[in-house]
């Protein structure tokens, strides 16, 4: 993710060293958390932080002295709002013109906004052109299957992609890779993102990062 804007009205992002153990890696634009011995990525235990400013490997660097120092800068912007592209959600099966079927891997019966035709599988029968944008009524999670209710269109074949993109409000969370969206509700340690805006044309959104300390 990147820094797009603050709530606030501030036109730069507030950046900040931190203490960080030389042997961490992080990679920018991926959000941080703190413990008591400093920055780590979302597999410690710590509080979140705010968003990495610049890569740590972790590991010595000839070209770049940072590289496995022992402090990181971070984006701790009050207010914080966050560029990052729409998840990608491939069909599972052929559906019919009033739904669509995929793996449930980050969708939860909460998610809310609409689903964008963005490519169609060779041999699809679908008769939407890439870019229609279907409104979500429903979504119904079991097992690994979800589907979405959606307003009648065509029908989507299996391998069919459509994006994600969320209603403004919608609270999703960081992904495994800590630095784009999950359309579920943020669990254990992962940090929540509420939307504030979607691109339908980029296929980005724009959203606040949660439960930073500073907010």
């Amino acid at each position: 993710m990147i820094y797009s804007f603050s709530l606030t009205g501030a036109n730069t992002p507030a950046i900040k060293e931190f203490d960080i153990e030389k042997n961490t890696a992080i990679t920018s634009g991926t959000v941080v958390y703190i413990d008591q011995n400093g920055v780590v990525n979302k597999d410690g235990n710590g509080s979140v932080l705010g968003v990495a400013a610049e890569d740590h490997s972790g590991e010595k660097d000839i070209l770049n002295s940072r590289a496995n120092a022992d402090k990181i800068r971070v984006d701790i912007t009050l207010g914080g709002v966050y560029k990052m592209p729409c998840p990608i959600f491939e069909a599972s099966e052929n559906s019919d013109a009033t739904s669509f079927a995929c793996e449930s891997t980050g969708i939860d019966n909460s998610c809310k906004g609409y689903l964008v035709l963005v490519s169609k599988n060779s041999d699809s029968t679908n008769t939407d052109y890439c870019g229609k944008r279907r409104k979500i009524t429903a979504v119904a999670v079991s097992g690994d299957k979800a589907v979405f209710a959606l307003e009648e269109a065509g029908a989507a074949c299996k391998g069919d992609k459509y994006a994600f993109v969320p209603a403004t409000g919608f609270v999703g969370s960081i992904d495994e890779s800590a630095k784009d969206f999950c359309a579920s509700a943020a669990s254990g340690n992962d940090a929540a993102l509420t939307v504030v805006s979607c691109n339908t044309e980029t296929l980005t959104i724009e959203a606040v990062l949660g439960s930073k300390l500073f907010n």
